[in-house]
């Protein structure tokens, strides 16, 4: 009797760790889906989830073919979700496949712009703009011709002789992290360069 051969064919194995941006944030396990591109579009081959037991977002797949995977991780609200490309080769084992999952930014439908006398001693203002959701408190930072004032932190700004034919324009933060959306940041187009405080 003859003996018979066998080829064990070793396939691909995909492992690594999906991170919180908020360092003392417990990760609950959540699914991480690995699609395979068939040259018309992506299907899906396999789905693991996250470490049960450790919370820490380490996941792991083996058993993959040649090809290009998407490898898509689906956490809990309010974190986003994140997608990995990454192109497999056969019997390679990919380490770090690694991912830090972010809170979602605020919408602005309504932009903040400055508003008041482009003058020398005249009072400038930066309106809010709308947020969603809502914020309670705003941070501010004025910046003359892309460069930020030292100590023009408030709403209101009042440009003095050395601002004479720049263009200001001003930062406004919102706050996140702690109610569940990243912090959010939105610059306001310049004014026209700032006049004299005599007419010309």
């Amino acid at each position: 009797m003859r003996g018979i051969d066998a080829v064990v064919e070793k396939r691909a194995v995909i492992r690594g760790h999906a991170v919180d941006e908020r360092p003392d944030e417990i990760l609950r396990t959540f699914p991480v889906v690995f699609a395979r591109w068939d040259g018309s579009r992506w299907v899906e081959v396999k789905r693991v989830w996250t470490a049960r037991h450790a919370y820490d977002g380490e996941y792991a797949v083996g058993g993959l073919e040649p090809g290009c995977y998407a490898v898509v991780f689906h956490p809990r609200a309010p974190l986003l979700p994140a997608v990995r490309l990454l192109d497999v080769r056969r019997g390679v084992e990919y380490r770090g496949v690694d991912v830090v999952l972010r809170l979602p930014p605020r919408a602005t439908p309504v932009r903040p712009v400055v508003t008041g006398n482009p003058r020398v001693g005249r009072r400038l203002s930066v309106t809010s703009g709308r947020w969603e959701p809502a914020v309670a408190r705003m941070s501010y930072q004025w910046y003359a011709d892309g460069r930020p004032i030292r100590g023009a932190v408030r709403q209101s700004y009042h440009p003095g002789r050395l601002r004479v034919g720049q263009r200001l324009s001003v930062l406004v933060s919102a706050p996140g992290v702690t109610d569940a959306y990243r912090p959010t940041s939105v610059m306001t187009a310049p004014t026209v360069r700032i006049r004299s405080r005599h007419r010309r």
